[in-house]
């Protein structure tokens, strides 16, 4: 018996194809079909199947209606640079950067609607220059954010706490900020500017402390409004000297936010015995990175830009510093849960109320947040809690 055929349009799939960035024989691998088969959908001399069809659109991570528009989109990837270290060699953002930007891009276009529908005024985070100084914009951004030295020394017991305290400043302060799970090979992080609702994106592959960091460092590309996706050095090594002045700036930017200078100067003397020598161990250098809650390059970079250490110490922190600890797992989450670790509990608080006052539908909010009608009734109640 013949399968139902599906009508696609070659353009549409050809740009899909292209927008994904993955080949056409890797579609193809993925989609189960040969190459061949797969250029005849693209050329129009043929068409997929249903069953071929539903799992091309979701290897392109597409709705099956994009396949049937008449032409492709005007616009689909937003300006965002992809900013990497200069020896690496890719210099293109690899699919699950280019789904995870996609996605965050639409989220924070209805977002950034609601807001604006719901007759809120535009966030108030100042545009910054790359001239300014580091010290002093970091220290403007930390008061702003609100976040105490106890808090960070004291009552937040673990790196997992610091990470959702430093997130929730960031939302108090209008940034939606999303763990996603990128993978190790991907970007730590992406930022995307808007006046309504600027967004802030973290890998979520790498451990707590190293999540602080990226969002820190994606809120200086917010507040330096450039727009980028962040690539590393294998395992996170940093170049010393960075050849992008904008990473340079918001990894400095970072550090000196996590990391305020008088506050490590008496931590060191208080309880590391420190004397002002230039510190060489990098046991010290650990042992005060915990007490801040921070990755051990984010308080090394901090003391090189105080003068306290030099970038022999930063070569000398272990490749793989920044992975999260193996074992533990925990118990299971429901699909309402995750999304609430992934989107964080304003912006699905923004989506529910618009939904609540008809500014946006039941099926948008499924669509947007990608639950089912039972897990957005969990959503509902656990906002509610």
């Amino acid at each position: 018996m013949k399968g139902t055929e599906v009508p696609v349009t070659p353009s549409v799939l050809e740009w899909a194809i292209q927008e994904s960035g993955y080949s056409v024989p890797e579609v193809a691998k993925q989609v189960g079909v040969e190459e061949a088969e797969l250029g005849g959908w693209i050329h129009g001399r043929s068409r997929p199947k249903l069953t071929a069809f539903r799992k091309l659109a979701a290897v392109l991570h597409r709705p099956a209606a994009t396949f049937l528009l008449s032409e492709p989109p005007a616009r689909d990837l937003i300006a965002i640079k992809f900013r990497r270290p200069p020896n690496v060699g890719r210099v293109h953002l690899n699919p699950d950067e280019r789904r995870y930007i996609r996605e965050g891009a639409r989220v924070q276009e209805t977002l950034s609607w609601l807001l604006q529908q719901m007759g809120e005024l535009p966030v108030t985070l100042p545009q910054i220059e790359l001239s300014a100084s580091t010290a002093s914009v970091a220290a403007d951004a930390r008061q702003r954010l609100g976040v105490s030295l106890n808090n960070q020394l004291e009552k937040w017991k673990n790196e997992y706490q610091a990470q959702a305290g430093w997130r929730d400043a960031l939302e108090a302060s209008g940034v939606s900020v999303l763990m996603l799970r990128l993978g190790e090979g991907s970007c730590r992080g992406f930022s995307i500017w808007d006046d309504f609702a600027p967004l802030a994106a973290v890998n979520t592959y790498f451990r707590g402390t190293a999540r602080i960091f990226s969002m820190l460092h994606e809120f200086g590309h917010l507040l330096t409004r450039s727009s980028s996706a962040c690539l590393e050095h294998a395992r996170g090594h940093r170049l010393a000297k960075a050849a992008d002045p904008t990473e340079r700036w918001c990894e400095q930017f970072a550090a000196a936010v996590l990391l305020p200078e008088g506050a490590v100067r008496r931590l060191l003397r208080a309880e590391l015995g420190w004397d002002g020598r230039k510190v060489t161990d990098l046991g010290d250098a650990s042992s005060a990175a915990n007490r801040f809650k921070v990755s051990l390059r984010a308080m090394v970079i901090r003391l090189i830009e105080m003068g306290a250490a030099e970038w022999d110490l930063y070569r000398k922190i272990p490749a793989h510093s920044d992975d999260k600890p193996t074992g533990g797992g925990g118990k299971g989450l429901s699909r309402a849960e995750l999304r609430e670790k992934e989107f964080g509990r304003r912006l699905e608080a923004l989506f529910v109320k618009g939904m609540r006052d008809d500014l946006i539908s039941r099926g948008d909010v499924i669509n947007h947040l990608r639950l089912s009608e039972d897990d957005l009734e969990s959503l509902e109640k656990m906002l509610r809690a």
